[in-house]
């Protein structure tokens, strides 16, 4: 099951694990991540996977998702659940999300969950002093399609 977190020391040991710090930073990121308690988390009961929600404004929500490295194939029925929980709990109608171009696993993802690929921002990420493009993933409350994987 998912739900809101107030445990940030929680959400702080998923985001900062090493390899999840290296999947989720760019090259001016400084370690270590430091949860924000305004921000809205979503956690499942076992800890090992987190969302973070950052509002865009009132109808649109960014979503950031982590888990533990041996947690992955937990991502999929958390990405469902926490879709269906902010639809429900929260105003929000409009999901996005923004992956760097080489990361195929996320991609993949975010397109077996139901995201539309809805654009990119070129040359917006720096990793491993490389600039990538972003893909923008977006999914509607109302998008009948997506909902029904």
């Amino acid at each position: 099951m998912v739900g809101r977190t107030n445990d940030m020391e929680a959400v702080s040991r998923i985001f900062n694990h090493p390899k999840v710090y290296g999947w989720i930073s760019d090259d001016y990121s400084t370690p270590p991540f430091v949860p924000d308690p305004g921000h809205l988390y979503l956690m499942n009961e076992e800890k090992t996977v987190v969302g973070r929600i950052d509002q865009m404004n009132g109808a649109t929500c960014m979503v950031h998702i982590a888990s533990f490295p041996e947690m992955l194939g937990s991502v999929y029925p958390f990405m469902l659940e926490g879709r269906d929980w902010l639809f429900k709990n929260t105003p929000y109608v409009k999901i996005v999300g923004m992956v760097p171009e080489y990361n195929e696993a996320a991609i993949a993802m975010g397109k077996r969950c139901g995201f539309k690929i809805e654009g990119k921002i070129t040359k917006s990420f720096l990793k491993d002093w490389t600039l990538h493009d972003q893909v923008i993933f977006g999914l509607s409350k109302y998008d009948k399609e997506a909902l029904c994987q």
